[in-house]
This record gives structure tokens, sequence and C-alpha cells, in this order.
């Protein structure tokens, strides 16, 4: 995962039992003479000193580096969290130890001696196996020279890998410094690793393998397509999630072979996309499919996405999302075989964009049925809110608002809800309505943009004269 700096993160175990909690991305601490009160998590400093030598003689200046406190995300099958507070001791560098244990600064307040005008500050996490499993450390290393890729494998810097027969690594490279330019800072806030994981596959790779096919005693080569399974991610609602998709549709107008391949023949092509489809049925509840669709027609990019024949629900509508995985066949032929070409490797995070729909907003599901946005009136929400209501032709989309004359209260709470029809009904003794939208056909005229807060006003005493209620808006 991949946490953004200058943000806040709570997160629970599987589990459900342990909490990890990263609610202040940043340090604070107490800023001599003033000055900004926080300070990024593994934020480096360099500051000059001039001190005299333990034995004496002349005063030196030295050049002294320090580190924010940090946290590091890491983990195997469960998510695990570090506080970094210390430059491990293994550096290659001078560590001196402050006395202040509340210091935001690694080390109780300490600081390392750089010489040389070249130098790196890493993060590392380190893996090797110990009996029944792995042992797992991060290391803030400081070094005056060596440039370590970040780029797996990374190979550990000889203090870290000694006493490791093996070991797999990763490395975040913090900041480092060319004197006399200021320092160059890569990374702050909570950093991440991702799990350790050696696939032997590529998510969602599209490639060819030649097989032969025996047909009535006649063997025939083949060319077969196939694509790797692959991990999709998305948000459901407010919480992130996976699924691996295994293997193309069945709606897909091609032949699927029983070893979930597909033949390709010389001179054709066939495509790989992978859509997110959002079902909006007439009523309940909407749902949500990814799928590995495979055909032999080309599918042009157009915004909003209209699916292919065969993926269209059998009623409501959807809204879809869709990703040109890659195709095979074509031009693209090495020895003889046709090759697979990938437009994108590895598994997809679907994009989201925020709901921007205001309270009361009706949108059209269909010619003849409506969906409303959930709304308030004085703070009430209509009781009949997930429902969808209906008009033929052109009508009105309202919401009605009950008076509780008991309690002579209102609106009733318990009384509100969404409604639909031809026409208007008029406010009377118990009941006020007001329009949300005029609607024709799925066509919408939206007349409120956002809750609402208002009374009931009755003009005339109803008694030697007519009576007439109005609902006033505030």
């Amino acid at each position: 995962m991949s946490l953004n700096p200058g943000y806040g993160y709570t997160m629970r175990t599987s589990n459900g039992v342990s909490i990890l909690s990263i609610d202040q991305p940043f340090v604070e601490y107490a800023a001599a003479g003033g000055g900004d009160a926080y300070k990024n998590q593994f934020q480096v400093e360099i500051e000059s000193a001039t001190v005299t030598p333990p034995g004496g003689g002349e005063p030196v200046t030295e050049t002294r580096l320090k580190v924010i406190k940090g946290t590091a995300l890491w983990g195997n099958r469960c998510l695990n969290q570090t506080d970094i507070t210390e430059v491990d001791d293994r550096s290659p560098v001078q560590i001196f130890e402050g006395g202040d244990d509340n210091s935001p600064y690694c080390n109780k307040g300490g600081y390392c001696i750089i010489d040389e005008n070249l130098w790196f500050v890493y993060l590392f996490n380190i893996k090797a196996p110990a009996a029944g499993g792995y042992v797992y450390e991060q290391v803030l290393y400081v070094c005056p020279e060596g440039n370590y890729s970040e780029v797996c494998p990374v190979v550990l810097p000889p203090e870290l890998s000694e006493g490791y027969d093996e070991y797999e690594a990763q490395c975040i490279r913090i900041a480092e410094r060319i004197a006399p330019n200021p320092v160059t800072q890569t990374a702050v806030g909570t950093l991440s690793f991702k799990p350790f994981v050696k696939p032997n596959y590529k998510d969602f790779e599209v490639y060819v393998k030649r097989l032969s096919s025996t047909t009535e005693g006649v063997v025939t080569d083949v060319d077969v397509m196939y694509c790797n399974k692959g991990t999709v991610i998305y948000l459901q609602g407010e919480c992130v999630e996976a699924v691996v998709i295994e293997e193309f549709d069945s709606r897909s107008p091609v032949t699927i072979r029983e070893d979930k391949g597909i033949e390709v023949d010389t001179g054709a092509v066939v495509n790989v996309y992978l859509y997110r489809i959002k079902l909006i049925p007439e009523s309940g509840p909407v749902t949500y499919e990814n799928v590995l669709f495979a055909t032999s027609n080309p599918i042009d990019a157009q915004c909003p996405v209209v699916l292919p024949d065969e993926l269209l629900p059998a009623s409501g509508t959807y809204e879809a999302q869709r990703l040109s995985i890659g195709f095979a066949g074509g031009p693209y032929v090495e020895d003889g075989v046709l090759v697979g070409f990938n437009f994108l490797y590895g598994p997809v995070s679907w994009p989201t964009k925020p709901d921007s729909a205001h309270p009361f907003k009706v949108s059209a599901i269909n010619e003849t049925t409506y969906s409303v946005k959930t709304g308030a009136v004085n703070n009430a929400i209509p009781t009949n809110m997930t429902s969808t209501v209906t008009v033929t032709g052109p009508g009105f989309v309202w919401v009605a608002a009950g008076y509780d004359a008991t309690n002579k209260v209102f609106p009733d709470p318990a009384n509100i809800t969404i409604g639909a029809g031809t026409s208007l009904p008029a406010s009377d003794a118990t009941t006020s309505y007001v329009a949300l939208a005029s609607v024709n056909a799925g066509v919408v005229t939206q007349l409120v943009t956002g809750s609402l807060w208002g009374d009931r006003i009755q003009v005339g005493s109803g008694a030697s004269e007519d009576a007439y209620y109005y609902y006033s808006r505030v």
C-alpha cells in the first residue's frame, strides 16, 4: 500500500483485534525561538557546530546530521508497524546519543557526524530465514558513500548483511546530499513497504502457446491465447476491497477452451478488456461486477463507457469503467508463433470519483423510474429514501412532509416521504408537498438543490373562509 504524508490513518487487522493508529503524520516538538510546531516524519536536517576536541586544541567544526523519528509499515500476511527511533549503530558514521526521551529526533535527540561531502539516508526492510519461519528488521541506515538501488533484488550494505546466510531486502531512499548543495529529501511521512511476494506470473499478462490438436487422426498446430489471473482493487462503500479474476467471462463472444484459453487464427486478433460494471436495477440494491472480457471486435474508447451487447443488463441501467489489457494475433509473430501484446501488467486499481450529487438530486434510472439522493427536511430524512419512484410520461418527484396535529409538530419525522406522480398534489391540513424535480421520459429538470428547512403556513381560518396551506422554505 502507499500512504501519503500529511494525512492520518487508522487501520484494523483482519481479525478486528489489533489496531494500528497513525493519526498524526507529523512529530511535534518545541521549536527553540519559535517556528513551525511540527516536523515531517523522517525529515533530515544538517547543522554545523564548533566544538573543542576532547584532548584540547583548536576548535573544529562538525557537520551533524539529525533525523526525525518515523513509522515504518511492513508485512507478510498481516500489516505491522515499527516506530523508528534510532539510526542503526551499524551505520559507518559516528552516532552520538542525546538525553531527551521525548525529543522528536532519533537517538534521543542525538545526531550523526558526517565528514564526507556525499552521504545518504536509507530505510531498509530485511527478511531472513529463522527457525520456524522468518525474522524481520527495519533499519535506519546512514552512510557517507554508496548508492543503494531501490530496485529488487536489493543488495544490503556489508554492515547489514553480516550474519545473514541469505536474505531478502527492500529499500527506501529517504534523503541524500552532495555538498555544498542542500539536502534532497526523497521520502517523508509514514513509509510503507509492500509485502515480500515472489509471484511466478504477472497479473493479467496476455501470452500465447502453440499446442497440438488431433482431430480424426490429423494433428494440427493451434495458437492458444491465455491471460493470467489478476487482482482488481476497488472502493466498495467506504472500504477498499480486492478480488482475483481467474478466467475470461463466459459471455465473451469467443470459444473458451476447457483449459481457459482461446484459439487465435493466424491473421486474426483477439482483444482482452477488463470492465467494472455498476448495475442499477429498477428496484433493489445496486450490485457490481468485475469482468475479464475477450472479443475479436475492437472496442473504441468512449466516455461514458458503453457496454458490449453481451454484457448489457437484462433490466435497469448501468455505469461502467473499462481498461484495455492487451491482445494476441495480427502482425505480432515470433518464430512463426503468434505472441501476446500487453497494454498493462499487474494488479488493477479502479479510479474513483467523489459523489458530487447534492441532497435531493433526482436521477433517471430509465424512462419511468427515478432515484433520489438522500436529503433532509428540518434535519429529518424521508422514511423511504432508499426506494425508487415511478412516473409514466411528464410529472413530478416530490417530498411530502406530514403535520403531527397531536403534538403540533411540523414536519412529523415519521411521516416524511418521497413520492411521484403526473401532477403535484396541493398541500392541505395534514401534508405539505415540495417538488424536487419535474420529469419526462427520463429527462430530469432539477428544482431543489439541497436539503430543506421550512415551516407550514395556513392562510384563512377554515371556519368562515377557505383555508390554504403553504410550505415556506427558510
